[in-house]
């Protein structure tokens, strides 16, 4: 489960405590309340950084352990940031199924649990969990980006229509078309530190948020 570790350690920019995540009693607790054993992967995330808020709240949510909530042999896990749908879990699989507000049945996600949490760290620092961010509007900026990010950084989402790229603890984001190229929302750098976003912000024509 190290991909969990060496991305929140390339996120924050330091090495884990045991203070970033909850102690193996608290899981267990957590899951005798539940009456569900967590799947390996959550449980690491939980271990691991489940305290850490700019990666686990800062925009999507995932549930403290003592809000883990079931439904049959499902666990839910994480809200969305307006609380518009909820995610789930079950130790059986890796499967993730998500429940919207205003209806009543679980629909699978096509992707596996372990991306899935990945996918949620990046996405909550790009979101807001990062200190700094700008934004790219003038789409004829767009293709410079592009082939920098392309060349120099890596690409570490591409899902539901969203691909983040990064570097280190900067982040380079953006909702694409069906043919891959960000959508007039623009494109999106978020970083950690202010000399990070100074660096890429000069380099392209984004403003600041």
């Amino acid at each position: 489960m190290k991909n969990i570790i060496q991305t929140a350690e390339q996120l924050l920019g330091r090495k884990l405590t045991a203070n970033d995540g909850y102690t193996t009693d608290e899981i267990k607790q957590a899951e005798n309340m539940l009456g569900l054993t967590m799947p390996e992967a959550l449980k690491h995330f939980y271990l691991s950084v489940g305290k850490v808020e700019v990666l686990a709240s800062s925009f999507q949510r995932f549930l403290p352990l003592d809000e883990l909530q079931s439904d049959g042999e499902k666990i839910i896990f994480l809200a969305e940031n307006q609380e518009v749908c909820l995610w789930a879990t079950t130790i059986h699989d890796t499967t993730i199924w998500v429940k919207y507000s205003d209806d009543e049945g679980w629909i699978t996600e096509p992707i596996g649990l372990m991306d899935f949490i990945l996918l949620t760290m990046y996405y909550n620092c790009a979101q807001g969990g990062f200190e700094f961010g700008g934004i790219a509007e003038n789409e004829e900026a767009y293709p410079a980006i592009l082939e920098y990010v392309q060349k120099e950084w890596n690409k570490v989402v591409q899902y539901n229509a969203l691909i983040i790229y990064a570097y280190q603890d900067n982040l380079i984001w953006y909702f694409y078309k069906a043919d891959n190229t960000p959508t007039d929302d623009g494109i999106f750098l978020s970083c950690r530190t202010e000399e990070k976003f100074d660096k890429f912000f000069n380099l392209f024509d984004f403003s600041e948020l």
